[in-house]
């Protein structure tokens, strides 16, 4: 759905603004966030609701491993938290790696041994450049000591946050889990 198209516009905006502005009247802090996460979720779906899944277990894995990054590099351990680190990027790398590039290597395979077996295409998820690389930003940023512990909901809203989540830009988690607090 495109920002500028009537069902967007006309549909999905005062959805989510409803959404928001009546979690705001609780005076809950939580729930706008996670009100602004529930529309999120419910804007990926309609473009792609087949690979939610992949996003929930992106934003899963990644929040684990920013924690153990955090808590280890309070403890001092360097050498965990870089490890730590390495093991999440890799996982991201991959991950992003074998829905891009996975089809043309195996076609190239395919064709350097004159083989005449059919490569299926994969299908790429959504905007999962945009949230793989925003995620990878939080772990680096988590083992430089720029990032802190977001609630899971404000972190699981700072990667879904539907006016980026398809169309970039990557964001910086310090810059924006602060804007999450409705207090």
């Amino acid at each position: 759905m495109l920002f500028n198209s009537y069902p967007f516009l006309l549909f999905f905006l005062p959805f989510a603004l409803a959404l928001f502005y009546g979690a705001l009247t609780t005076r809950r802090d939580v729930l706008p966030s996670f009100a602004l996460l529930v529309a999120s979720v419910v804007f990926y779906a309609i473009w792609q609701v087949s690979f939610l899944w992949l996003l929930a277990a992106s934003i899963a894995w990644n929040y684990g491993m920013g924690f153990a990054i955090l808590r280890q590099r309070a403890k001092g351990n360097a050498r965990t938290t870089l490890a730590i680190l390495v093991a999440g990027v890799a996982a991201d790398l991959a991950v992003l790696a074998y829905y891009k590039y996975s089809s043309f290597a195996l076609e190239n395979v395919r064709q350097l041994l004159g083989a005449d077996w059919e490569v299926a295409k994969a299908v790429l998820p959504l905007g999962i450049s945009f949230y793989t690389f925003t995620q990878i930003a939080y772990l680096v940023d988590a083992k430089r000591g720029h990032a802190s512990n977001a609630s899971f909901t404000r972190y699981a809203l700072f990667v879904t946050y539907f006016p980026h989540l398809v169309a970039g830009p990557i964001l910086n988690h310090k810059e924006m889990i602060p804007q999450f607090s409705w207090a």
